[in-house]
């Protein structure tokens, strides 16, 4: 009985967990409903289907990519713009191999090291920035997409 009821609420936990980009979307437009609903129709599919586009508030941008994973200021000549950055942290396995010595008895009773390899699995943890949206008074100025590597 505990292992099911143990069961349940993981399961439970999982499937809470693995929302689509839509169901997302429609999360952050319940949070920010005044807003949406002051946009054009036209404008409120486009973010619903997770389209940004420049001119578009940062309400907008919040609604389609969520918060940010840092804020910063851009100081140019011309300008003063806000950037939102958006960082995904990946693990890469390594494998290693690495040298293991162990004991071996002989048949007078001395003691002899062997040595032996085994493969050992690391992660190198490596944070990539694949979203940067500049906003310029509050509106979407440029948007810098990175290209996944194949």
């Amino acid at each position: 009985m505990k292992y099911r009821i143990m069961g349940c609420f993981f399961l439970c936990a999982f499937l809470t967990g693995c929302l689509t980009m839509e169901q997302l979307i429609a999360k952050r437009i319940a949070a920010k409903a005044d807003y949406f609903a002051s946009l054009p129709a036209e404008s409120q599919e486009r973010l619903r289907k997770g389209h940004l586009q420049i001119g578009d508030a940062e309400d907008a941008a919040w609604i389609v990519f969520g918060s940010p994973s840092r804020r910063s200021i851009r100081v140019t000549a011309g300008s003063t713009n806000t950037v939102w950055s958006y960082v995904m942290t990946e693990a890469q396995p390594v494998d290693e191999l690495h040298p293991v010595a162990y004991p071996i008895m002989t048949r007078r009773g001395h003691m002899i090291w062997g040595t032996d390899y085994q493969y050992y699995r690391s992660y190198v943890y490596e944070r990539n920035e694949y979203l940067r949206i500049e906003f310029n008074n509050n509106k979407v100025s440029a948007i810098d997409k990175a290209e996944r590597e194949q």
